[in-house]
């Protein structure tokens, strides 16, 4: 079975740790400190774009001509998502059921594979294993990237119940399985022993009950270049939707808040993502994810704040994107 060696930097401050010192000190401060942490061993702070040095980007673009290389990029199997957590970025919690089309995920991945490299890729969602066509959406991203280091990235709670075929493609493609640990009943063993079984490698997240959250700005009134400036590293994973890269999950997925809450004012135009398709220069494609986009004045980076997990009632409003007060509960 292959193993991947990774560093799991949140065993460095894990969450009974910040409770422990939110006991005495202020929960900026505790949280101010997670962040430190988060940058000195995770690369909090360094982008999810390129992290190739200058020289090598300038070696790669002017002397060698060949493919850049993107860090990381998120691909949705699914918009909609059965746990329906409070606040979700991808706005999976309000989504209706959406399936991915495979012939066009397909095609994309194929078109992205001519253009660059890419380094880590996460098949996700809302939640990936409710697509009926899960195993085949593997078999394609691995035959699009046969190098790529390739997580099914799920939050646990249907994976004793995936189908023998999509075990089979994990195995057969060495798709790692990534596991989220969200504070629900999780067969965690079940699922060690299942993946051990079918000779899958499984890799856990730390036991999670609270995650970060970036106001939304309903007036579009921040500062895009300082927005930008200060996701990087956070929030900026580029994701792959109808042929277009995007710089984050906020601005791929806002149709689906938008048209939910009847907000017209959020929309995405066409400057806000760069499409793959045609003679596109895939360089440019790069110096594009590297910049601020004009949507980025509505994140209100300034105001980051930590909150504890919980799931979205039926009639939760757009607060758990927007409300000041939920700062509360761990402003930075």
């Amino acid at each position: 079975m292959r193993r991947a060696v990774e560093f799991d930097v949140f065993k460095l401050m894990p969450e009974w740790s910040r409770k422990a010192a939110r006991a005495v000190l202020p929960a900026s401060f505790v949280d101010a400190s997670r962040d430190r942490v988060l940058a000195i061993f995770y690369g909090f702070g360094k982008s999810y774009v390129d992290r190739e040095s200058r020289l090598v980007t300038f070696i790669r673009r002017r002397m060698l001509h060949t493919k850049p290389v993107l860090h990381h990029l998120d691909v949705h199997i699914a918009d909609h998502c059965n746990l329906r957590c409070r606040g979700c970025s991808h706005f999976s919690n309000i989504a209706a059921p959406a399936l991915v089309d495979l012939d066009e995920f397909s095609a994309d991945m194929h078109r992205l594979a001519r253009l660059m490299r890419v380094r880590d890729i996460f098949l996700l969602g809302g939640e990936p294993l409710l697509h009926p066509q899960l195993d085949r959406f593997i078999r394609e991203a691995r035959d699009a990237f046969p190098r790529t280091a390739i997580y099914l990235f799920t939050n646990s709670t249907l994976v004793t119940r995936m189908p023998e075929v999509v075990w089979r493609a994990l195995a057969e493609t060495g798709v790692i399985l990534y596991c989220d640990r969200y504070p629900v009943d999780l067969p965690v063993d079940e699922i060690d022993r299942m993946a051990a079984e079918h000779d899958v490698t499984v890799k856990w997240t730390e036991d999670r009950s609270e995650f970060f959250s970036i106001p939304l700005d309903l007036t579009g009134s921040q500062d895009a270049a300082a927005s930008f400036a200060a996701c990087s590293g956070v929030d900026n994973c580029v994701n792959l939707r109808h042929g277009r890269l995007y710089p984050c999950a906020r601005i791929a997925y806002i149709d689906i808040l938008r048209e939910h809450f009847g907000i017209d004012d959020l929309a995405a135009t066409e400057a806000d993502s760069i499409s793959i398709s045609g003679d596109v220069d895939p360089w440019k494609i790069m110096d594009f994810l590297k910049a601020p986009v004009p949507w980025c004045r509505h994140c209100d980076q300034e105001h980051l704040y930590w909150y504890p997990w919980s799931k979205a009632g039926s009639e939760a409003g757009i607060e758990q994107w927007t409300d000041a007060a939920s700062r509360e509960e761990g402003s930075r």
